[in-house]
This record gives C-alpha cells, structure tokens and sequence, in this order.
C-alpha cells in the first residue's frame, strides 16, 4: 500500500512539474465531457449531480479540463461527507463557467488562495483516510495557469465550497 501510495504521488508530482503535456486543442463538447466524468463517479457509489446547458463545443484541451474536473470533484467528494456534489457548466459568448459544489465544512477565506500550493493541506495530518498529498489542488492550478483559465474558491458562511472555473470562449473551429 505505501508503494501504490508513493507510486501515485511520484505521478501527481511529475505531472505538476511538467504543467500539464497536452499541445493541441480539440473542438470538445464540455456538457457531454462532464456527463461522462459524473456518470463514472455515479457508478462509484458517488452522490455527484450534473446540471449543464445544451451542446457546449469549444476549442480547448480536453484533457486538462478533465484532470481538473476529476481533482475538483475528488476533493469536493472526499469533504462532502457523503452529501451530494453538484456540477453546472455555463456557456455564453463570452466564457464558459463551470461550477463543482459541495456540501461540506467549507474553506475559510483566508485559505482560498494557498490551498493552491503544493503539498498544502487544510487537514494539518498526512493520514489516507483524511485526505490525500495536497498536489491535486495544485494540480489544478498549474493547469488553470497554463491554458489561461481562472479558477476561484467561494466558501459562503463556513457551509459548503464552491470552485468556479471560467474558461475564456474559444467557440469550435468552422471547417
């Protein structure tokens, strides 16, 4: 188990390192996209909700928004004491807002921009059963930065945290 363990934090951090490896973009349709990822976390035994607007199809790089979207909804899980997670995805013409919102203790504003930092974890042990490396978050962010998407943590009166990814409109190619 500690081999698997560091096995998954030597991938996390070499992943972190390189910034994500994806070069190309790809008309994508990010409603169907988020289906996919919450339907895999419904037969997992996992309370995660979906709410998107119709077809969404964009240019970006779908595997970085999928590697986000699984970190998110790993932690929005993970504190959600079993409480349903929701997903929405936004799109207008000038961006596209995707929401992951779940139902736990909330993040103290405080904390909303350094949990961003490798290896920082709210939860002070380094204990499986409360948590993980604190790369995912992390992870998340080196993407953001790197596709020039912004990513924001809203935590209202201490119930609950909402992470809103706002993906600049790169409306899918005309062929």
């Amino acid at each position: 188990n500690d081999l698997t363990e560091m096995d998954n934090l030597i991938a996390q951090t070499l992943l972190l390192a390189r910034g994500g490896n994806e070069k190309l973009q790809a008309d994508v349709d990010i409603n169907q996209l988020i289906q996919v990822i919450t339907e895999n976390y419904q037969k997992a035994g996992k309370d995660v909700r979906f709410a998107g607007d119709s077809e969404c199809i964009h240019s970006i790089k779908a595997d970085a928004l999928k590697r986000i979207l699984i970190n998110l909804i790993d932690n929005a899980v993970t504190y959600s004491d079993g409480l349903a997670v929701t997903v929405t995805c936004e799109c207008n013409r000038s961006d596209i807002l995707i929401k992951v919102i779940d139902q736990g203790p909330g993040i103290p504003p405080e904390k909303h921009k350094t949990v961003f930092q490798p290896f920082y974890r709210l939860e002070g042990s380094r204990s499986k059963a409360t948590g993980g490396s604190g790369l995912g978050l992390a992870i998340v962010h080196q993407l953001c930065i790197t596709n020039d998407w912004e990513i924001k943590i809203i935590s209202p009166d201490k119930k609950g945290t909402t992470v809103q990814l706002r993906l600049p409109d790169t409306p899918h190619r005309q062929e």
